[in-house]
């Protein structure tokens, strides 16, 4: 029996480590598409590049502005479900490498001013943020301890903040417990297909196309709420961005993305008022950024999903942008 529990304990060793191994070492094979998205971005991030005009934001962002159109000197490095704290952190980093960037266009749709829903599945899981960056975030940025990857309007931690880093590092070196809903649903087998979307993402520079349909009358998030709720660690990250960009003489333009006909009929006018405030007193703050936040919609025809514009509308937008910037 002795023997039986030794050899059980060795197995069961070997086993964990060899788990552990291929969560580390092989995230291309079972995380979703969004893995080599993230990676894909945060490659030219983390790299010297010739591209002096950037585009930071979320899902919406990268299938509204499509580089091909813009021009040469365009990348779109918004990320699926990225918020204001990525998006300081992009250009940190970008900048760290001494990447001279003329101009930066920050497009965050208006939920991702209330919540980070992808802070623990992607910015964490997906090695966007290191342990030092973990922290800043915990202790600095988000001194009001408020709940920020949820919509609840809990302002402090229901836990103690030792228990939430914990939870942080874990998620950062992919431990085997917490990628374990990725590793039942792929089963290792991601691995082609993500390669292909790598592909894809590094030719279109950055740009993605979502929505597939012809037509979505669907709603989207923000037509489900009624109150408007940023939270505060959003706007600190967001005008943390701003001044980051002032500070190296890069112009910015905060521009918003349209929704379809059918959310804009739906939203809540008080949700609406309550946005209009935020984007009013964000422009009196900063004077050196150019404003094109109000909510505005196209037609139905020009979403491929209840939230992104398919290739009709990227190209619709993408086209009105570029008009824009020439005046």
């Amino acid at each position: 029996m002795k023997q039986f529990i030794i050899k059980l304990g060795f197995i069961s060793c070997i086993t964990t480590v060899i788990i552990i191994l291929l969560c580390v070492f092989l995230p291309f094979h079972y995380f979703s598409h969004e893995y080599p998205m993230w990676i894909s971005k945060m490659e030219i991030t983390n790299s010297e590049h010739l591209y002096k005009n950037i585009i930071i934001g979320d899902s919406r962002a990268i299938a509204a502005f499509k580089p091909e159109i813009l021009g040469n000197t365009y990348y779109n490095l918004a990320l699926g479900g990225g918020s204001p704290i990525e998006g300081y952190y992009i250009l940190k980093k970008v900048l760290k490498q001494q990447n001279k960037i003329d101009t930066l266009i920050v497009s965050f749709a208006p939920f991702h001013l209330e919540k980070a829903d992808s802070f623990w599945e992607r910015s964490l899981k997906f090695g966007f943020l290191n342990f030092k960056e973990i922290d800043e975030i915990f202790y600095e940025f988000n001194d009001s301890n408020e709940v920020f990857w949820e919509f609840n309007d809990s302002t402090y931690y229901p836990n103690d903040i030792y228990s939430y880093l914990f939870h942080a590092y874990l998620n950062r070196i992919k431990f085997p417990t917490k990628v374990r809903p990725e590793l039942a649903k792929s089963l290792f087998l991601r691995g082609a297909i993500n390669e292909k979307v790598y592909e894809e993402i590094k030719v279109n520079r950055g740009y993605y196309n979502f929505g597939r349909e012809e037509k979505s009358s669907q709603l989207n998030s923000e037509a489900k709420r009624n109150k408007f709720r940023s939270k505060s660690i959003m706007i600190e990250s967001l005008e943390k961005l701003f001044t980051l960009a002032k500070e190296n003489d890069i112009a910015v333009v905060f521009q918003a993305t349209p929704m379809n006909k059918a959310s804009y009929d739906a939203l809540n006018p008080d949700y609406v008022k309550d946005y209009n405030i935020l984007m009013a007193d964000l422009s009196f703050k900063h004077d050196e950024v150019d404003f094109y936040g109000a909510v505005f919609f196209y037609e139905d025809i020009f979403f491929g999903d209840p939230s992104h514009l398919n290739i009709r509308g990227t190209n619709k937008f993408s086209e009105e942008i570029k008009n824009k910037f020439r005046h």
